[in-house]
């Protein structure tokens, strides 16, 4: 292809490929700062056994792209009083919200970790990195 007699398929050959490194380069995930996802979730992770005072609590979580799953690890590893919504309803919810994507309101929420502890209020929130978290406790 490269040797062809015709003068005017050597450019558009490199055209073609200048257009194609340059695209690959701009849409490239190398353009944004890593996002320190694990870090983050330990951070969160380490924030929410403070703040529960060693007492059992259950866990929610809001995203639109990601499961609770990391959480829940770390919360293992750190044998955390985390008990499943399925088998007990403490008296506290942790409800993490990943805000990008969706609108973070977990009062009245239809999720159902949410939806089972029952009527509730939030007694506290904060951020880390971006993430938010609500502390849940039961309304009277």
């Amino acid at each position: 292809l490269l040797r062809s007699s015709t003068p005017l398929i050597k450019p558009v050959y490199f055209l073609i490929l200048g257009l194609t490194v340059l695209s690959a380069f701009t849409n490239s995930h190398l353009r944004y700062p890593p996002n320190r996802q694990i870090a983050t979730t330990s951070q969160i992770v380490d924030s929410i056994l403070v703040e529960s005072d060693s007492r059992p609590f259950n866990l929610a979580l809001l995203a639109k792209q990601n499961y609770d799953a990391a959480y829940r690890y770390f919360f293992y590893l750190k044998h955390a009083p985390l008990q499943d919504t399925h088998q007990q309803i403490t008296d506290q919810l942790y409800v993490i919200c990943e805000p990008w994507q969706i609108d973070c309101q977990p009062i009245n929420h239809p999720q159902w970790e949410i939806a089972s502890f029952g009527w509730s209020k939030i007694e506290k929130q904060w951020q880390i990195n971006g993430i938010n978290i609500f502390k849940l406790v039961h309304q009277p």
